[in-house]
């Protein structure tokens, strides 16, 4: 092999690993991208559960009071797997 050809096939590799690098460095930051909005969804979820938990049911009528009573089961057995 000449000089030349072997200057070419080392720059190649050099190319291809700093390609392999940016893409694992994309990767890495679309998962943790993924992640923090992961995250910011179960605190959106959260407040919105904690709302539904606490609502006062004391004036809503035997129907609503089901529903809710349904509604509270759920998020129970979701902050339970949690």
């Amino acid at each position: 092999m000449t000089m030349a050809m072997e200057a070419m096939k080392s720059a190649k590799k050099k190319s291809a690993e700093a390609m392999k690098s940016a893409n694992e460095k994309l990767v890495e930051a679309m998962n943790s991208a993924k992640a923090k909005i992961a995250e910011a969804n179960d605190a959106e979820n959260f407040i919105k559960w904690y709302e539904i938990l606490m609502k006062n049911t004391s004036e809503i009528c035997e129907e609503e009071r089901r529903d809710h009573e349904t509604h509270c089961n759920f998020i129970r057995g979701k902050l339970a797997d949690m």
